[in-house]
């Protein structure tokens, strides 16, 4: 496949940092954005577009952010929705502030740049769309409550995503993530908020916390590695030649566990089920 232009969220760490430079590496052109300039100014070179970015800005700003990558490299091919953050909390305690902070970069951040691409993916019938999920958005996990819910929510609206712009030769896919190396559960990255405490949390709240520290700095996803598969499925190269574009795609084992045991569950369920499900129909109707 020729070299393709990518606009990529979030590249000032983690995932969005390895992304570009394995985007560099196999001669892509790069939109690398993030909120801080400062922190992807070492990018720049001709390949690489280096552009300061609020995936929370309004409608004009990122118009402009949009135009200025376009009329640089001639047009973009790839968006990699990745930009986000970990918000903590339990169900009783969180406040709505503490849901809507984590969706308006998660979730809202997300589908404010991909509109705005849209258009133009639809002008030259094609381009393709990615989403970076979770396997937090098929498992709930104790104390992650916001952070849970904005991944549901991108698994969600992806398939009406690909419903309403396949037909303009527009692709979409969410990539599910288990637990990569990145800084996301540094105790300098998570949120965790208790709005309305109660004590009968407070160990609760020390368990969940061990548990991320734990974890950080042993995670068993290698992000440049995970960069690399990204672009092989999107240019359907190296481990992905062959095989057909997936809508979603679990990286990483524990997530890949996660996905199955999710559909082994809901399967489950529908067989054991079925005639009480089948059950309230009106008798002769079927759509």
């Amino acid at each position: 496949m020729p070299q393709l232009t990518w606009f990529v969220t979030g590249c000032s760490s983690g995932i969005g940092k390895s992304l570009s430079a394995a985007l560099i590496a196999r001669g892509e052109r790069v939109v690398a954005t993030a909120r801080n300039l400062q922190d992807i100014a070492h990018l720049q070179s001709e390949s690489v577009l280096p552009l300061q970015l609020d995936v929370t800005s309004s409608p004009e700003t990122l118009r402009m952010v949009v135009d200025e990558a376009i009329n640089h490299f001639g047009g973009v091919d790839v968006l990699v929705n990745n930009a986000g953050y970990l918000q903590g909390s339990f169900v009783e305690e969180a406040d709505t502030k503490d849901y809507i902070s984590n969706f308006m970069v998660n979730f809202c951040g997300t589908m404010n740049v991909t509109r705005t691409l849209i258009p133009h993916f639809r002008s030259k019938s094609s381009g393709t769309i990615i989403f970076v999920g979770s396997r937090a958005g098929w498992q709930g996990d104790m104390g992650a409550s916001p952070y849970n819910a904005t991944k549901f929510a991108l698994e969600g609206i992806l398939d009406t995503l690909q419903l309403e712009t396949s037909g303009f030769g527009i692709r979409s896919m969410i990539v599910v993530l288990g637990y990569f190396r990145t800084e996301l559960f540094s105790t300098s990255r998570l949120i965790f908020t208790r709005s309305h405490p109660n004590k009968i949390y407070d160990p609760i709240e020390t368990a969940v916390l061990d548990g991320v520290a734990k974890v950080h700095g042993h995670q068993p996803g290698d992000p440049d590695k995970l960069a690399h598969r990204i672009v092989d499925v999107v240019k359907g190269e190296g481990m992905a030649a062959g095989k057909p574009f997936p809508k979603r795609l679990p990286f990483g084992e524990d997530a890949l566990k996660d996905v199955r045991q999710k559909c082994e569950e809901t399967l489950k369920i529908c067989d054991e089920w079925e005639e009480v499900i089948k059950s309230t129909n009106i008798e002769g109707s079927g759509i």
